[in-house]
């Protein structure tokens, strides 16, 4: 009867493998099973998703030695959607970083 079957996260030859506890899944007794009433095929439509965006970055090279190049640079970015929510379904958003290494 496979209706008393555990259902588990891992098999237990993973579960030995990686040292891991066996532990059952809770699930749903009975099943719950879906039909095609039960999607809703237009949840994932938007109107539209319309941004812009403007990004800067300035990097400096440091040129000592031969052999190893160090550099260091900072950035920022702006990005802004429109501001009608029922018409657009993007976010507007911001960003910094920095970004430093060397090269050899």
């Amino acid at each position: 009867d496979s209706g008393n079957t555990a259902l588990n996260q891992v098999t237990p030859a993973d579960a030995a493998t990686f040292d891991i506890d066996l532990l059952e899944v809770r699930t749903s007794d009975p099943a719950i099973l879906l039909d095609d009433k039960a999607i809703d095929c237009n949840s994932g439509i938007v109107p539209r998703a319309i941004t812009h965006k403007i990004f800067t970055h300035v990097n400096y090279i440091w040129h000592r030695e031969p052999e190893v190049t160090p550099y260091l640079g900072f950035g920022v970015a702006v990005e802004w959607a429109c501001t009608c929510v029922c018409d657009n379904s993007a976010h507007s958003q911001w960003a910094l970083w920095v970004k430093g290494g060397f090269s050899y």
